[in-house]
């Protein structure tokens, strides 16, 4: 009875048009176009894909993050990504994870982890982020691309920051979208940031933060 199934399950393309298997395969999300190499392992429980790990080499990448973002483009996408669901919370996991994007901005390959947790019961909503080092510049050019709030999307494109966040991690309480509280940690490097009508703006600068 496949509604009742539990197990591991495993999937190796050395070179494929992944889109054309996306009918097949429990993709996370909606791919329309990508070619290259793919291994995936997914876990069942109850019929239901609980989670997912996949190794991927891809180019020419099309894909939509939610139904009512826009298209994202990469010309390259490599590393390891996954995500699982468990007790109330979900977990996003990225393992040297590197890409390029269509206006030529680079991502070197990092480590990222996102968790949510859900409310219910005693457990209250909240999540966290870390990451071990992340490009500014790219993730700005694809900011309409991404699930972000769209308080974020403005900051980002009022601000226009440039530079390196380090070993950073955010913690919130909360709704993700509308936090009650959070705290940050995270170093910054070549920091540059627009001035703010008579705020200056920051140019290179280096150090850390914690709030």
């Amino acid at each position: 009875d496949w509604q009742h199934a539990a197990g591991r399950a495993y999937v190796r393309l050395d070179y494929a048009d992944v889109a054309a298997w996306g009918e097949w395969l429990p993709l996370p999300v909606r791919v329309d176009r990508a070619k290259g190499a793919l291994r995936l392992w997914f876990d069942v429980a109850d019929g239901q894909v609980s989670g997912l790990v996949a190794d991927v080499e891809l180019a020419d990448v099309r894909t939509r993050l939610a139904p009512t973002l826009p298209e994202l483009e990469l010309p390259r996408l490599s590393g390891r990504m996954g995500w699982k669901d468990a007790a109330g919370e979900r977990e996003l996991a990225f393992r040297h994870v590197g890409f390029a994007t269509a206006t030529g901005g680079e991502q070197p390959p990092v480590d990222f982890t996102l968790r949510l947790v859900a409310p219910g019961g005693d457990r209250l909503a909240g999540g966290d982020i870390v990451f071990d080092r992340l490009e500014l510049e790219p993730l700005r050019t694809l900011a309409a691309h991404l699930p972000l709030p769209e308080r974020v999307r403005a900051d980002l494109e009022r601000l226009a920051p440039q530079g390196t966040l380090t070993k950073a991690r955010l913690r919130w309480d909360g709704a993700w979208d509308q936090p009650t509280a959070f705290a940050l940690t995270t170093g910054f490097d070549r920091l540059a940031v627009a001035a703010q009508g008579n705020a200056p703006g920051i140019r290179s600068a280096s150090g850390s933060v914690a709030a």
